[in-house]
């Protein structure tokens, strides 16, 4: 998820952002960007408890009390709040949403419901089909940033924002 750090500057325009953690990894990243950027909200979604622990207390440790943090579990598509219990709904209005190649088809695709401003991932070529994403997303995202894993290894990066003209990906 190092790639993230390319675009600090559109996450400098959201107050709430959503990171699903699959890994040790993403919970190193997660607890490096609540550092470097100024979220106001981070809602932090993992299948994983144990992901989802160890970066509630990471960040515990890091955050200053103006930042919200809310830790979500995933499950049968939904996103379901560890605190109180409550489904995240699709007017919870999310700016950016930020995934690794971890996730599969069906939980990218479950992410469409929060409309987010940005939607910054990274995924298999051979496992998503990107430009299903892309398309799907790019009706209401103003930016996506895509890094495609190609079956040879080497990294394609798709980045498309939203304009007026007709020019697509």
């Amino acid at each position: 998820m190092s790639y993230i750090s390319d675009y600090y500057e559109q996450l400098l325009t959201c107050d709430r952002v959503m990171i699903i953690l699959n890994s040790e990894e993403d919970v190193q990243f997660t607890s490096n960007l609540v550092s470097d950027l100024n979220i106001k909200e981070l809602i932090v979604a993992s299948e994983y408890k144990k992901y989802l622990h160890k970066i509630k207390n990471k960040i515990e440790d890091i955050q200053n009390k103006k930042n919200k943090i809310t830790t979500v579990k995933y499950k049968n598509d939904e996103y379901i709040s560890v605190d109180d219990n409550k489904k995240l709904n699709s007017d919870c209005n999310i700016d950016a949403i930020i995934f690794n190649k971890d996730l599969n088809n069906k939980q990218i695709q479950s992410l469409q419901k929060f409309t987010p401003k940005f939607l910054l991932g990274e995924l298999y070529f051979n496992e998503i089909d990107y430009y299903n994403v892309w398309s799907k997303f790019r009706n209401f995202s103003i930016g996506i940033f895509l890094n495609v894993i190609m079956p040879n290894g080497k990294i394609e990066r798709v980045e498309w924002k939203h304009s007026d003209s007709n020019i697509e990906i």
